[in-house]
């Protein structure tokens, strides 16, 4: 520790608290075997840090990961100690073990002052670091527009990509929600029709088979994902100004994603309703498909009537099928049109999950009563209470106060139910259509026990003694299963109301 002393300057040697923080700063470093430069630094303590400049410190040592004192000084944002530090001969774009300099630190941070600095000593606006992540790219994706300035007027390449991806500067702008970022991009250059990388993924289109969904891999398919550009991106993310810049900028408003999604159908789909009407009124194909099914089944799905309504005014396909389904996660609620929707028309999706305003809506613009999924489910038997497999919407759960669990059962509001078939039915809606297993409305309504809906059904015509193929009525729904040796069960209010009505068996 004499030798320490003994190396501090005369000033430093006056103060014995400085002598002392010096003292203490060098023997953790030595414990460590860490810089005390970069402790100092680390702890912005501007006093050690030029009493070991004085001393001869190496400014350039590095810690186990490479980085430097420079580092560190950026990275706690200290324009003074990069000031010092630089001065005393700081390599300016020394790399870590990332390849990340100080000035990719700095952009990150969106520190302008110290960007500024570090580009005055020379550093390179484009050193990159080993994911390919330039300092411009840091600066758009915190919206650091005076950083972002500052590196283009130093030559920053503006449509640079990173390598896992390929993802640019505009694209980052875009999903952050920057449009001042953008605009500034764009002025320099920015590549409108970049796409990001595209590679396979393997995906859930639906749960699979509820017995073996947490074990089997057999339901998995693999797709294309990426392929997209900066307008999905701002159409994902629900930025309307960088959109409008986009298109102005003379993007493609159609060209879809590697999974077939337009940015209409993207922006629909992820709840973003602003793009999505902005893309419409810019002349947006409101009937692209190419990700299985269109706008206008997601925007049922998401209960945005305004945009449901601006879909149709503007040439929506109203009979639209789902033909593949979106990628879905094995458990949880969340918002999807899984495969198992396979021939859905938007009044489907509508009935299936109690839109009363979108089946309305959509009947008055010519849908199809009759067009149902691949097994014979059409809207009247989805509303009433046919078993359809599709996902639970998180806005359900947060309707009905629920907790999220694996397969919630969520309530069905009885005067949704008999509102929408009343609907249907009056719009021509077979009232003794059936599935391919044989079930009708009427059996759906004797198992929910139902009483209103049971007695409307009747009311318009509901053949009473319909057998299923497994030979049951909907008298025989209104009574739960037992084994032959347990006691009968007491009629319900439904049976009691079924043989008011007529039904024998």
């Amino acid at each position: 520790m004499a030798r320490l002393r003994a190396v501090l300057s005369a000033r430093q040697r006056r103060s014995r608290a400085g002598i002392f923080v010096c003292e203490m700063t060098m023997i953790l470093a030595l414990w460590l075997s860490v810089s005390p430069l970069i402790i100092a630094v680390r702890d912005r303590d501007h006093a050690a840090v030029r009493a070991l400049i004085v001393k001869g410190a190496d400014v350039n040592a590095p810690l186990g990961d490479g980085a430097t004192a420079l580092h560190w000084a950026v990275h706690v944002d200290d324009d003074a100690l990069v000031t010092a530090l630089l001065a005393a001969g700081a390599r300016v774009d020394a790399p870590n073990d990332l390849g990340v300099t100080p000035l990719l630190l700095a952009a990150g941070n969106g520190n302008a002052s110290i960007a500024a600095a570090l580009l005055a000593a020379g550093a390179n606006p484009n050193a990159a670091s080993a994911a390919g992540v330039t300092p411009l790219m840091a600066a758009a994706r915190v919206g650091a527009v005076d950083v972002a300035t500052a590196l283009l007027a130093k030559g920053a390449a503006v449509n640079a990509v990173e390598q896992g991806r390929s993802q640019s500067a505009l694209m980052w702008a875009a999903s952050r929600r920057h449009p001042a970022m953008v605009r500034l991009l764009l002025a320099h250059g920015a590549d409108v029709h970049a796409r990001t990388a595209v590679r396979p993924l393997t995906v859930m289109l639906d749960q699979g088979p509820r017995r073996i969904v947490k074990t089997s891999r057999q339901d998995a398919h693999r797709v294309e994902s990426g392929g997209s550009s900066a307008l999905h991106f701002a159409a994902q993310a629900g930025d309307v100004e960088s959109a409008a810049m986009l298109l102005d900028a003379g993007a493609a408003i159609d060209a879809p994603s590697a999974d077939g999604r337009s940015p209409l159908v993207l922006a629909v789909f992820d709840g973003q309703p602003t793009v999505a009407r902005l893309l419409i009124a810019r002349g947006a194909n409101v009937n692209a498909a190419g990700a299985g099914y269109t706008a206008l089944h997601a925007a049922v799905l998401r209960g945005d009537m305004d945009t449901v309504r601006a879909l149709l005014d503007a040439g929506a396909n109203v009979n639209a099928r789902l033909v593949k389904g979106s990628p879905v996660r094995r458990f949880g609620s969340q918002w999807a049109l899984p495969s198992t929707l396979s021939g859905a028309t938007p009044l489907l999706v509508a009935a299936a999950y109690l839109e009363v305003e979108a089946t309305q809506t959509l009947l008055a613009h010519g849908a199809d009563v009759q067009l149902g999924l691949t097994d014979g489910t059409t809207p009247l038997l989805a509303a009433a209470g046919i078993a359809v497999q599709k996902e639970v919407r998180p806005i359900d759960l947060a309707r009905w106060h629920m907790v999220d669990s694996d397969t919630p059962a969520v309530p069905r509001d009885e005067r949704e139910v008999i509102t929408i078939v009343t609907t249907l039915l009056d719009a021509g809606a077979d009232v003794g259509g059936s599935t391919e297993s044989g079930d009708t409305a009427l059996h759906a309504a004797a198992a929910a026990q139902m009483l209103p809906l049971i007695q409307l059904l009747a009311d318009r015509g509901a053949v009473l003694e319909a057998p299923n193929k497994a030979g049951q009525t909907p008298l025989d729904m209104t009574v739960p299963r037992t084994r032959d040796t347990e006691p009968r069960p007491a009629p319900t209010k439904a049976h009691d109301l079924l043989r008011k009505l007529g039904a024998t068996r």
